[in-house]
């Protein structure tokens, strides 16, 4: 009733009604049409203007699901990438469980065992480069003893040269035992020559060159290039 009162006022004071203004008030009777007569439409109409958009169709949220996980997926993913083995042959790749808090850097537990092939005393790669051996293996875990634990000796030798060295794990890993006449410089290489391991696996490269605290010898610290909390994926060889 109140829309038909509009309307008739609407038709007997538009000839004094400016142009603007009865576009104006064409477009109130049209929204109050919409209000009384198709509701939805009206809903929609105060949806539009508050910025509301009500629910989803079924389509519309599967879809925002979906992105979602894949968003998710791809984050992983490049979690992951910079640590993927680099497919040597008869290797076998394991993922890295939860490092255990009191023992951080010493050993580790991975996700591969006998079920998979892997092996006792077998040499474990992280990017690449000499992360540690299997110490401990079950059917389908391993316990891995990494280069971080000061417990760990290895020969090794150093930069273009082939200066023969001892490596010694700990935190900061170091070579002893390099001859004082020998040419090494900062940022050589250091590379296995242990029979355990590949021959010529890299280790790391070394850094704070400085004599021994005996005089006798030169020693350095071996800079690895990744933290052990950072590595998620394993090579065991």
């Amino acid at each position: 009733m109140a829309l038909v009162f509009c309307l008739a006022f609407f038709v007997v004071h538009s000839r004094q009604m400016g142009k603007s203004n009865i576009i104006l008030g064409t477009g109130i009777l049209a929204v109050a049409f919409l209000l009384v007569w198709k509701p939805e439409a009206g809903w929609n109409v105060r949806r539009y203007f508050s910025g509301y958009r009500g629910d989803e169709t079924g389509t519309e949220a599967d879809l925002r699901a979906e992105n979602a996980k894949l968003k998710t997926e791809l984050a992983a993913l490049e979690s992951l990438s910079r640590d993927l083995p680099r497919n040597t042959p008869g290797s076998i790749p394991a993922f890295v469980y939860a490092h255990d808090p009191l023992n951080f850097t010493d050993e580790i537990l991975v996700s591969a065992g006998t079920a998979e092939g892997a092996s006792l005393d077998a040499p474990v790669a992280a990017r690449g480069i000499l992360f540690g051996k299997v110490t401990a293996i079950y059917p389908e875990k391993s316990l891995v003893r990494t280069i971080f634990d000061s417990r760990w000796r290895s020969a090794v030798r150093i930069g273009t040269k082939g200066v023969e060295a001892l490596f010694q794990g700990g935190n900061q890993p170091t070579v002893v035992l390099i001859k004082k006449d020998a040419e090494i410089r900062e940022g050589d290489a250091v590379f296995n020559i242990a029979e355990h391991f590949p021959y010529g696996i890299t280790l790391g490269t070394i850094t704070n060159i400085r004599e021994s605290g005996d005089a006798l010898f030169k020693e350095a610290d071996v800079e690895i290039p990744y933290r052990v909390g950072d590595v998620e994926i394993v090579d065991i060889l």
